[in-house]
């Protein structure tokens, strides 16, 4: 079965509504709430280097994972098109789960099992 789910998004000033397969809504769903978990500080829609090395250290459940430093950030954020003193904005995020997930290691499962399961911890 083919499970629909109404997405909205803004497409210059007009609001369009579109269906999208369900699998499509959860992973949205799930890169939604990473996003807006560690974008904290500030909270302006775009994940820095700071709020990504803190993601990536609270993430890494084996210790094994190599540390996100200021040259493995630039190298990713020329990777997905961002600006490295900006950082990644949704569209960068999910270009390092989709396109080049094999080449980063990411896994948007494991990842959000791991934050939801870090739910009322505060990260300061």
């Amino acid at each position: 079965l083919f499970a629909c789910f109404l997405s909205y998004a803004i497409s210059g000033d007009l609001l369009v509504r579109e269906c999208v397969d369900s699998s499509v809504a959860d992973d949205f769903i799930k890169l939604s709430y990473i996003f807006k978990t560690f974008d904290i500080r500030p909270k302006n829609d775009f994940l820095d280097f700071y709020e990504c090395e803190l993601f990536q250290r609270l993430t890494d459940i084996t210790g094994g994972g190599l540390p996100l430093t200021w040259n493995i950030w630039k190298e990713i954020t020329r990777m997905v098109g961002s600006n490295e003193r900006i950082g990644l904005d949704m569209v960068s995020l999910n270009k390092t789960y989709t396109t080049f997930q094999h080449i980063l290691g990411t896994n948007l499962d494991r990842d959000w099992n791991i934050v939801k399961g870090m739910e009322g911890i505060r990260v300061m």
